[in-house]
């Protein structure tokens, strides 16, 4: 296995393109990304794209109890989820939940 030096990567110009493409992407996605920052959500950062995940998404769990279906026509929703089929596992700190 041969490794190169830090000399010859610095000559490399595919390196100098990254940088200047990162660079690019950087000042392209600058606003969307201080947005999704604010909003607490992870940001997977690739060189021509960014991908934006709420958090809280990875919370929700399936309701045990009705599976989102209503069983019986009397009842009007279910009482443990209310009606929505899912159940937010952990609270999200300064999340409206």
């Amino acid at each position: 296995m041969s490794y190169e030096s830090p000399i010859k990567l610095q000559k490399n110009p595919l390196l100098h393109i990254y940088k200047l493409l990162w660079s690019l992407s950087d000042s392209l996605f600058a606003e969307i990304d201080s947005f999704a920052w604010t909003q607490d959500w992870s940001i997977e950062r690739r060189l021509s794209r960014h991908v934006y995940r709420n958090r809280m998404f990875d919370s929700l769990v399936p309701c045990s109890t009705c599976q989102g279906v209503l069983p019986d026509a009397e009842e009007k929703e279910c009482r443990i989820c209310s009606g929505t089929g899912h159940l937010i596992l952990i609270d999200i700190p300064g999340g409206d939940v």
